[in-house]
């Protein structure tokens, strides 16, 4: 398994394939999200995949916000989609969260939401985050960095 970039227009194009695969109860343009996520790619925003014999398994999307409610940058998770056998997805999310965490140290990004998905009913996402040292409440997880004060005043605004 190998966590990279995806460095073709068919990655893009296998990303939106693999979330329209897992899901038609929402509905889903899939011109309009090849057309967002290949956006998403050549403005070199957060944007992992993680390939396992060349075939791309897990892929994960965040994008810095600073919600309403907040006076400092987080990264908000848009997407995370796995497509392989439970272990290998366990290790592809493990990865990625990885990935994003290193990427909000670096950019001092003091907090980052990651929120579960309709189609997972039992939590098995958050709760793989869970153990990997995020902190849960129901669907959504939190990291905080190095960066993250309980003193708004020492954070990074945007």
């Amino acid at each position: 398994m190998m966590l990279c970039e995806p460095s073709s227009k068919q990655d893009i194009i296998d990303c939106v394939e693999m979330y329209i695969s897992k899901d038609q109860w929402i509905p889903v343009s899939r011109q309009e999200a090849l057309a967002n996520l290949y956006t998403v790619w050549k403005s070199n925003k957060f944007l992992k995949v993680v390939k396992d014999d060349g075939k791309i398994i897990a892929w994960l999307y965040a994008l810095i916000m600073q919600p309403p409610h907040q006076a400092f940058l987080s990264y908000y998770q848009q997407y995370c989609c796995t497509d392989s056998t439970p272990i290998k997805n366990y290790k592809a999310i493990k990865l990625l969260h990885e990935a994003l965490i290193q990427q909000a140290e670096e950019e001092e990004i003091p907090l980052i939401y990651s929120g579960g998905s309709h189609l997972d009913e039992t939590l098995i996402f958050p709760r793989i985050l869970e153990k990997l040292g995020w902190d849960r409440r129901g669907y959504l997880c939190t990291w905080t960095t190095s960066h993250y004060s309980r003193d708004n005043s020492r954070m990074r605004p945007r």
